[in-house]
């Protein structure tokens, strides 16, 4: 969508592009929907009224690229991961130990053991 969208493109264009090959994924344009409901009511001889309050209570409903749940899962995915990090860091890099047994559940049995009075 970027190649065949101009540099200096607005945002509104990108969505009018985005809305054109997608209608039913990101809903009717606004300016169809006018068209279409002007053109039902010339038929029916009623027409618009001058004022534009009618479009102003219109909701224009934005599409999300990425699903909030997609985000949610991407956010505890990214949390898991810097946790991990950081503990290889602190263990390896900071402690005296080797980065890989921060990872290792022996590692942990033995800070247990010592917490519990064992060793």
């Amino acid at each position: 969508m970027a190649n065949e969208m101009k540099s200096g493109s607005t945002l509104t264009e990108k969505r009018t592009k985005r809305q054109e090959k997608d209608p039913k994924a990101s809903g009717v344009l606004l300016s169809k929907w006018l068209k279409r409901n002007k053109r039902e009511n010339e038929k029916n001889e009623e027409a618009l009224p001058n004022d534009d309050s009618f479009i102003k209570n219109l909701k224009i409903y934005r599409t999300r690229m990425f699903p909030i749940w997609l985000r949610i899962v991407i956010v505890l995915v990214l949390l898991l991961l810097a946790a991990i990090f950081g503990l290889m860091i602190g263990y390896g890099l900071i402690g005296d130990g080797k980065l890989m047994d921060a990872l290792k559940w022996e590692t942990y049995q033995h800070i247990l053991d010592i917490m519990n009075g064992k060793e």
